[in-house]
């Protein structure tokens, strides 16, 4: 974490290579830490792609910490990146049964929610809110604010008016 937090990446780089050389076995835990410290689109990425081709499958936390570390980023082109992890994550939550941590869920649909109404990925929002109902999670004020915000934004004022009836009946 230490050298993490103070951004020594080279020095981050060379600790994990040596790592590497002795055979240490890297697990998520280990990609959660370095992925939640990382506050470079590029470093998060790269720490994502060494975890795919390292075989460790991702967590619960390593995907909250992925899709948190991504939706900082204003580019629109990491749409693609985001939906792999919330995919990874919706279905490791179908197989292993739904997260005991729904604020930590909470916080997730709602960055996701964020970042695609801002990028006005439509379609994007409607499968992550699918994908969220799937998985037994309902929609909290987070939510709601969330995509009530970004459809005011886009001047949706229809879909604004609807989203607070929704909001009022559940």
């Amino acid at each position: 974490g230490y050298f993490g937090e103070n951004q020594q990446w080279e020095r981050v780089t060379e600790v994990i290579s040596y790592m590497k050389r002795i055979r240490f076995k890297f697990t998520a835990m280990h990609f959660h830490t370095l992925i939640s410290k990382a506050n470079q689109f590029d470093k998060v990425v790269e720490l994502f792609e060494a975890m795919k081709r390292s075989g460790v499958e991702l967590d619960n936390a390593s995907c909250r910490s992925l899709i948190a570390a991504l939706t900082k980023s204003s580019d629109p082109h990491h749409a693609e990146l985001l939906m792999e992890v919330w995919t990874l994550l919706t279905n490791q939550m179908r197989r292993i049964g739904p997260s005991t941590d729904r604020t930590a869920l909470s916080q997730t649909i709602t960055a996701l929610v964020g970042y695609f109404g801002e990028n006005q990925q439509w379609e994007r929002v409607g499968e992550v809110l699918t994908d969220a109902k799937r998985i037994g999670f309902k929609l909290d004020v987070f939510q709601f604010n969330a995509l009530i915000n970004v459809h005011g934004k886009a001047n949706q004022f229809d879909k604004v008016v609807e989203l607070f009836e929704e909001m009022k009946r559940s």
